[in-house]
């Protein structure tokens, strides 16, 4: 038999202690780094990462704006997205004439985005 011992069986360890462990181990982990290092991770574990599918002149447009406003491209599209989100619950934005079928199954629509005014 080739391989580590017990190889393919499932692990008898109960989920809420394999959690703990790995409370542990981020611990143990986050200890072996420098204070600079340690501060970064803890920035980093608190942020938000999303990756989203855009035209690539929307993204110029953002970046441009960005640049002029003197701001990160992430914080510009995050002020926003949540002024956008807030016209649309007050009814101000429409999506009706964007929506498209949708191929996938996971979807109803797709939004088209439109084209620079």
């Amino acid at each position: 038999m080739t391989g580590k011992a017990g190889a393919g069986r499932r692990s008898a360890l109960d989920p809420a202690v394999a959690e703990i462990l790995g409370q542990f181990q981020q611990r143990d982990r986050l200890a072996a780094l420098s204070p600079a290092d340690r501060k970064r991770a803890w920035k980093d574990r608190a942020r938000n990462r999303v990756i989203i599918d855009m035209p690539v002149n929307l993204e110029a447009a953002l970046n441009q704006a960005a640049r002029r406003e003197g701001v990160s491209f992430s914080a510009l599209v995050a002020f926003l997205a949540r002024h956008a989100l807030g016209q649309w619950r007050q009814g101000q934005i429409d999506l009706g004439p964007y929506k498209r079928p949708s191929r996938s199954m996971r979807f109803e629509f797709v939004l088209q985005v439109p084209d620079d005014d």
